[in-house]
């Protein structure tokens, strides 16, 4: 699947997120580059980076979302979310994708 998005990469800063995102949990399963953070009802999987203007993360349960965006808060960053294609209001997470994709899974079942 291509992603083509309105995203600047010029205005985006090189980091390394491994840092503020294995600070943000003691319970993390790391296996060789792999990495997942595992919380009550959610879990985030990534793999170790560069440093890098981006990094994909793959979130599981609907809590995920709001334990990212309160880590972005506090690191600075900010969260693209693919499902919306735009950036998540970080401020107000009520306006983000959750609900976007719970309809996308429906939409998903319906045609199996």
């Amino acid at each position: 699947m291509i992603f083509a998005s309105l995203l600047d990469e010029d205005q985006l800063k090189k980091m390394v997120f491994n840092a503020g995102l294995e600070h943000s949990s003691t319970e993390i399963k790391k296996e060789g580059d792999y990495r997942e953070i595992e919380g009550v009802g959610f879990s985030v999987d990534y793999y170790l980076s560069e440093p890098s203007s981006n990094l994909l993360l793959s979130l599981d349960g609907e809590t995920a979302i709001h334990v990212l965006i309160e880590l972005a808060k506090e690191q600075g960053w900010q969260i693209y979310d693919s499902a919306i294609d735009s950036m998540i209001d970080l401020e107000n997470p009520r306006n983000n994708g959750y609900s976007h994709h719970q309809k996308y899974v429906q939409q998903i079942l319906k045609n199996e």
